[in-house]
């Protein structure tokens, strides 16, 4: 947008189906992207249920040392799909905010000589 590109990361409680992490980067580094919204998801719950499971596509912000050594600290069990289909939720909502959201606003028009 705006010349600029930049990244969102989404973390989903399942149950509640509601985002529960978030962060907004210009980079895909694990500390600007995955670790950030873990971070505002565990601060918004007091307690954490016994046998959380963290489930994530194959990016490799998710299997970066310093994911897990946060995950492995609250005691959060990761899981890592192989395929988008095993990860319906999270395409989903990533689906719903690119094109009911962002699309109005025509972010890959402002890039034609990226984008022809």
């Amino acid at each position: 947008m705006g010349g600029q590109f930049y990244y969102l990361t989404f973390i989903m409680d399942l149950f509640s189906r509601r985002i529960v992490g978030f962060a907004v980067s210009d980079n895909l580094r694990t500390e600007s992207t995955t670790l950030v919204a873990l971070e505002v998801a565990l601060a918004g719950r007091e307690t954490l249920s016994p046998g959380l499971i963290f489930h994530s596509d194959g990016g490799g912000q998710y299997y970066c040392k310093e994911f897990l050594k946060l995950t492995r600290l609250h005691d959060i069990r990761n899981s890592m799909c192989e395929s988008v289909y095993e990860n319906p939720n999270a395409e989903r909502v990533n689906g719903t905010i690119k094109n009911s959201y962002l699309k109005h606003y025509g972010p890959l028009l402002r890039h034609p000589e990226i984008y022809p």
